[in-house]
């Protein structure tokens, strides 16, 4: 992707689309509609994946969990499109097993219902397995199984033994939120979609009452463009209320959530091959211990939010009731040295007026809905990761009504064949080159191309798997990273995998952006100093714990 001749695109035509926002709701739009052969635009205020698009709990499911609401079709929409991503991005999604463990004195665990007798919640959890795999039919070859306790804690042997009862395997998914919406846009881009990032819509050109493109602000520029199309789409998530606001006839209503995850160490929690789902939590939900990044995963909570939808952060209240939660599970004691990180997100949920008030967020819908506006501006409000294609093919549908959508075929990020990654004098572990792929896909070549321009790229390594300094460059030449925090933050997750939140790395990062950019060492600095603060925000919430 370059930036620079994307700017010189978007100023010097007129498109059928211009979607804004570049999360994943916006690169679904962009890549559904560049398939359908629509000249497509896409623009992003910030980096691309940089609020909830890259603060998920990294899964595609299809929610178990409504089972136990009787939301149906919720549960055969997500596991069908779980069932595409898995075809369409075999580099990027994975099955995913998940360890249901059953203790004693569970009330209502993976929500079931509390009236349901505690001798049969065991055959009624099996049950609901079998239905959630019948559901998903053609889209899931491996089987839910009960693990005797020696299996249970082989898998994870930290798990609690007191009151333990029995244990369930089942599988579902697991994709990196930003490697899946970066692959998205790539492909979009690869379909002709001109896409650029750090462009923000300042206000909407109008003609004869209907928004027919953008004024947008080039902040690296800083100056303005216009961008024309013939559909403009909101795709900015939980900042969809604020950029209908520029519009007088466009009203949306969302009700953010935040989700909090913290970033754990695996010395304590090693997990062999699965997840592990916390089966009840005290306001009635689930949680779960994931893998991602050689690390893991404990999240998330869910309640409404109010407050800077641009900078979301944990509470030290938020941690506290996370480890607690999970503590109720655990044989072991989770203590400040092991959270190397945490990280908060805002799901953008659908306001319901048939709501009562003081409903909890939990209750309310991830459905999507398109609202059009007579202004002729449309807004995709709501969604999830699982169905972020689906968003798109039913925002094509709504723009081209009767016309047929294109058809995905897989793959549309393929796995990189063996012989694409052997560089001369490049040498890493298998599972370094599978880590690597996991993140970029089809594009790992060019990483190793970087790795045989520049061996001294490939340390500091991470625990021996990943050349972020090699990443970091990438990102700079072919995704449009232009700063300290989005490199540190979005494209390499550092702020929440390493104890330092990778202050360590800054100088070499910052000797990146300058070479390769031109950035004044002066603007790096401010740069530095404002990842710096964030820093100690970060470290701040976990004082005390």
């Amino acid at each position: 992707m370059d930036r620079d001749g994307s700017i010189r695109a978007l100023s010097g035509s007129s498109f059928d689309v211009l979607v804004i926002g570049g999360g994943i709701s916006g690169a679904g739009i962009a890549l559904v509609c560049a398939l359908a052969g629509k000249r497509t635009a896409l623009i992003e205020q910030r980096d691309f994946g940089s609020a909830t698009s890259s603060r998920s709990s990294k899964l595609v499911h299809g929610g178990i969990r409504y089972l136990s609401q009787l939301d149906i079709p919720m549960v055969m929409e997500g596991v069908r499109e779980r069932g595409r991503l898995l075809s369409l991005f075999p580099s990027l999604v994975e099955p995913l097993a998940f360890l249901l463990p059953l203790y004693e004195g569970l009330k209502k665990p993976l929500g079931m219902p509390s009236f349901i007798p505690s001798a049969l919640r065991g055959l009624s959890l099996r049950i609901g397995l079998s239905c959630y795999e019948a559901l998903s039919i053609g889209t899931q070859t491996q089987r839910h199984a009960a693990l005797r306790p020696d299996e249970a804690f082989t898998l994870a042997p930290f798990l609690k033994r007191e009151g333990f009862k029995r244990a369930l395997l089942y599988y579902d998914a697991q994709a990196d939120d930003v490697a899946l919406t970066l692959a998205a846009l790539r492909a979009a881009g690869r379909h002709g979609a001109v896409i650029a990032n750090h462009l923000r819509a300042d206000r909407f050109l109008m003609d004869s009452g209907k928004v027919v493109g953008v004024e947008a602000h080039d902040e690296l520029a800083n100056n303005s463009l216009e961008v024309r199309a013939a559909h403009v789409v909101n795709a900015t998530g939980v900042f969809a209320g604020n950029l209908a606001a520029l519009d007088p006839r466009s009203s949306v209503h969302l009700l953010p959530s935040k989700g909090v995850h913290l970033v754990l160490s695996p010395d304590k929690l090693r997990l062999s091959h699965a997840s592990v789902v916390l089966p009840e939590t005290s306001d009635g939900r689930i949680a779960f211990l994931i893998p991602w990044m050689g690390k893991v995963l404990l999240g998330t909570t869910d309640s409404a939010f109010e407050g800077d939808l641009s900078e979301p952060m944990a509470t030290q209240a938020e941690v506290r009731s996370l480890l607690s939660e999970a503590e109720r599970f655990l044989g072991i004691k989770i203590e400040r040295p092991d959270i190397l990180g945490h990280f908060a997100g805002l799901r953008p949920l659908v306001f319901e007026a048939s709501k009562k008030k003081g409903t909890a967020s939990s209750r309310l819908s991830r459905k999507h809905k398109i609202v059009r506006s007579p202004s002729g501006l449309t807004h995709l409000l709501g969604g999830k990761l699982t169905t972020f294609l689906l968003m798109g093919l039913d925002t094509f549908r709504a723009l081209f009504p009767g016309q047929p959508p294109p058809e995905l075929k897989p793959p549309i990020e393929p796995k990189p064949k063996p012989e694409w990654l052997k560089t001369p004098g490049v040498t890493l572990s298998a599972s370094a080159v599978q880590a690597l792929i996991r993140l970029y896909g089809a594009d790992t070549p060019r990483l190793f191309d970087i790795l045989a321009e520049s061996p001294s790229l490939a340390t500091p390594l991470l625990d021996g798997t990943r050349p972020v300094l090699a990443e970091a460059l990438y990102h700079i030449r072919y995704g449009m990273a232009v700063d300290v925090r989005g490199l540190m933050e979005t494209r390499l997750r550092l702020a929440w995998i390493l104890p330092d939140h990778g202050v360590g790395l800054l100088d070499a990062i910052m000797g990146l952006l300058q070479k390769e950019l031109g950035t004044p060492p002066q603007a790096l600095q401010a740069q530095a100093s404002a990842y710096r603060a964030y820093a100690a925000r970060m470290d701040a919430v976990l004082e005390g714990v």
